[in-house]
């Protein structure tokens, strides 16, 4: 079942209150991709509150991992690669993460990238959370990132087929729910 949450911006704040039980105890998360304005990414705030101490962040725009690297956060470690290439290299990272986002990132790359970067995720977090639009939203490059280009346009059904627990959001209407996540648990113990 797909449930629905009646919100007017995007629903990282109440992902994080959903899967709460599941984070319980978690210390670790890895956020591929990321731009900070404000020096925090959205899930940052919420996830210490549940007692999460260190964040990974995997970005493919250098431009991003430049702005995100010059803040010095000292529970930050920014790492410039792509995520579809995690299965071929560590890039750096930890073996795992009680938690990885992947947050308006699946609509970037093409449907096949991202079931073949599915199980790599998988296998390296003990919850794995995703976000993207609900269905179509055209959008091409932004701020002088090829990357932000939305490639595919994912539907809720899709992304419980593939197991994950699915939740849109947006305005409340049933026809306006402009945003979608999932979550699921990973393999890493």
């Amino acid at each position: 079942m797909i449930g629905n949450i009646p919100l007017s911006s995007c629903c990282a704040g109440q992902a994080v209150e959903l899967m709460a039980p599941l984070l319980a105890g978690g210390e670790t998360c890895l956020q591929i991709g990321a731009r900070s304005k404000e020096g925090f990414t959205r899930f940052e705030g919420p996830l210490e509150s549940l007692g999460f101490k260190h964040f990974d962040i995997l970005e493919v725009f250098p431009g991003n991992v430049d702005t995100l690297r010059a803040l010095d956060i000292d529970t930050r470690f920014v790492v410039c690669g792509d995520v579809r290439d995690l299965g071929k290299s560590a890039l750096g990272l930890p073996p795992s993460h009680d938690l990885i986002i992947w947050w308006h990132g699946p609509e970037h790359v093409v449907r096949h990238a991202f079931l073949d970067v599915l199980p790599v995720l998988r296998s390296r977090c003990k919850t794995l959370l995703v976000g993207c639009p609900n269905g179509f939203y055209e959008q091409g490059a932004l701020y002088g990132n090829h990357y932000e280009h939305h490639v595919y346009h994912w539907k809720p059904e899709e992304l419980e087929a593939l197991g994950f627990r699915v939740y849109t959001c947006g305005s409340g209407e049933p026809d306006k729910q402009e945003h979608m996540f999932g979550f699921m648990e990973g393999e890493a113990g």
